[in-house]
């Protein structure tokens, strides 16, 4: 699954949708991960981190 890192504005819904991929992701269940971008229908999930450099929310995006 290759990931690619972007910045941009990120939406509330992107946020909200963001957080619980961020938590199922620390808690090392990337098979809960992988449902989960799959029960969306989307090929697109966020992952939410700040840069440290920049203090700006990074966006990653997670491709099928």
């Amino acid at each position: 699954m290759p990931i690619f890192v972007e910045e941009r504005n990120i939406t509330k819904g992107e946020i909200r949708e963001g957080i619980i991929f961020f938590l199922l992701f620390c808690s090392l269940r990337f098979d809960l991960c992988l449902s989960f971008i799959k029960k969306r229908e989307r090929n697109i999930i966020f992952t939410l981190r700040l840069s440290e450099k920049k203090k700006r929310w990074i966006m990653t995006r997670c491709l099928e």
